[in-house]
């Protein structure tokens, strides 16, 4: 956690000073303080810092509904991208910009969270149906995510103008449009999400050795999958009203950090959200700077990290523990 920690802190540091405009630690430091130039000031607090923070909170945020997602199910190969809700959310968010293509920002946050709840909802439902089995969630996750995506390219085929540009920057993913208002909303999520980890670690920990043992040794296990689906959706839909669609970091680190730490929860969820906010630093830092002046935007560059990564993972002797 301290290395990670440690990590973060320098890539931070990197995207305050890396820019068009080159910013020494000095300039930075009066800048943050409110003592330097008026245009060092304006650069990091109205466009960098916002930013970088904006990074930080929508990896610490996919990381840890990842990390939720393949707890639940007992699959490595599990993410929100398979239950749909991600695709939910942003189809919810492009159908808001194609009918309201002004509308105020502040407004997507609810309609992508609508969208993925919807999402969750129905999956949870049809995977409920008969008899209770993650596979079938899965499958039903699996199929309404299909339905979700011929949608959203439904939507692109029919958007023209401005509404394309911003439907493109629902599937590559940007931190283009973070300001200090909508970090309060994302950091207040993020809070109350981190008040319940400490819950729903040890629930997951039990879940992993069976429902009925879980359920026999006293816990709560609808209770526990259903407040985990709606977490998994509420993280999931506020980085994507946020950022876009930004795939691989709730795929890949869990499986790195187990590596590491095991497979226990307590544990892992916390260094799960410090390394998904490092991770997604990396990937817009190298975005930013990789074909300068040009920025390439950090989902493209997660899937051009994530794909190799992945690929190692399935081959390697260690792969994809649970």
């Amino acid at each position: 956690m301290a290395l990670l920690a440690i990590g973060c802190a320098v890539l931070l540091s990197l995207q305050l000073n890396t820019g068009s405009l080159s910013i020494s630690r000095d300039q930075l430091a009066q800048a943050l303080m409110g003592q330097g130039e008026a245009l060092a000031e304006q650069i990091v607090w109205e466009l960098r810092l916002p930013r970088a923070l904006l990074g930080m909170m929508a990896g610490a945020a996919l990381a840890l509904s990842g990390a939720l997602m393949q707890g639940l199910t007992r699959n490595p190969l599990a993410d929100p991208g398979l239950l749909g809700i991600g695709a939910g959310a942003a189809l919810a968010s492009a159908t808001l910009i194609i009918i309201w293509p002004n509308l105020p920002r502040g407004l997507l946050i609810p309609a992508a969270l609508v969208g993925a709840l919807l999402v969750a909802w129905l999956t949870w439902r049809l995977s409920r149906r008969h008899e209770r089995s993650m596979a079938r969630l899965l499958l039903a996750g699996l199929a309404l995510n299909s339905l979700v995506t011929a949608l959203l390219t439904l939507m692109t085929w029919r958007a023209t103008g401005d509404q394309l540009r911003w439907l493109l920057f629902w599937q590559l993913g940007s931190l283009e449009r973070a300001d200090w208002p909508l970090l309060g909303v994302m950091g207040s999520i993020l809070l109350f999400a981190i008040i319940r980890l400490n819950w729903l670690a040890r629930g997951l920990d039990l879940l992993s050795m069976g429902e009925a043992s879980c359920r026999h040794l006293g816990w709560p296990v609808q209770r526990l999958q259903r407040e985990t689906v709606f977490w998994i959706a509420v993280l999931t839909a506020t980085s994507v009203a946020l950022c876009g669609l930004i795939g691989f970091i709730g795929l890949i680190l869990p499986h790195i950090l187990r590596l590491i730490v095991g497979p226990g929860h307590t544990r892992l969820l916390p260094l799960c959200m410090i390394g998904g906010a490092a991770l997604l630093l990396l990937a817009d830092l190298l975005g930013r700077t990789l074909l300068a002046p040009q920025i390439l935007p950090p989902g493209l560059m997660l899937a051009l990290i994530g794909t190799p990564l992945f690929i190692h993972l399935l081959l390697g002797r260690r792969a994809l523990p649970m």
